[in-house]
């Protein structure tokens, strides 16, 4: 991992930890998938009450937000953010759909640095696992090779290779590529470099 600074500092704090029960952890993920059946059921009313305009989405986005939403096209993760006091129900500061930010950090660096730290300890964290098991769930939805695009910045690159990386765990074949690198054309859509 190569974008662990800012201003200089290391972003995280490598001597602290939380130690969370079983009894913390259920709760947790409990309220988890309660927020992610209610994120359902927003988009739902979104669609259902034509409530585009007051979130600014362009009319030209709605027939393609319908044909995913009815045709289940699948997600492949997103980020709940959460403040939680041991006891207390956990709240819900944003939710981040498909987005890759800090998701190398949650997923391999926290684990990596739990075995080096407390190796006897355990972590409440599948992220990787469940990454990959997503991707063999997703067969019927995608043909081979599955591209990753990133821009320049280092933290895209590298959160994109680690999404490829759990594709090809799950037996895919992929293509990395720049974003520039992205072609149109006029019969087949979009295209790779290669003309894929």
């Amino acid at each position: 991992m190569i974008f662990h600074h800012t201003d200089g500092q290391v972003y995280w704090n490598e001597t602290a930890y939380y130690r969370l029960s079983s009894a913390d952890v259920e709760l947790i993920e409990a309220a988890t998938n309660e927020l992610w059946a209610r994120c359902l059921d927003a988009v739902q009313h979104v669609i259902d009450t034509r409530r585009y305009a007051e979130l600014g989405i362009p009319e030209a986005a709605i027939p393609l937000i319908e044909t995913s939403w009815n045709d289940d096209h699948p997600s492949i993760y997103g980020r709940f953010d959460l403040g939680y006091r041991t006891g207390e129900p956990p709240k819900l500061f944003e939710f981040n759909a498909d987005t890759p930010t800090m998701l190398l950090e949650a997923a391999v660096v926290q684990w990596k640095w739990k075995e080096e730290v407390a190796p006897a300890a355990d972590q409440f964290n599948s992220i990787h696992e469940k990454l990959i098991a997503k991707w063999q769930s997703l067969r019927e939805y995608l043909r081979e090779p599955i591209h990753f695009a990133h821009t320049e910045n280092v933290e895209d690159l590298m959160t994109t290779t680690y999404l490829r990386d759990t594709a090809e765990q799950a037996g895919y074949r992929t293509v990395g590529l720049h974003m520039g690198d992205i072609g149109w054309h006029h019969i087949r859509g979009f295209t790779d470099i290669a003309h894929r």
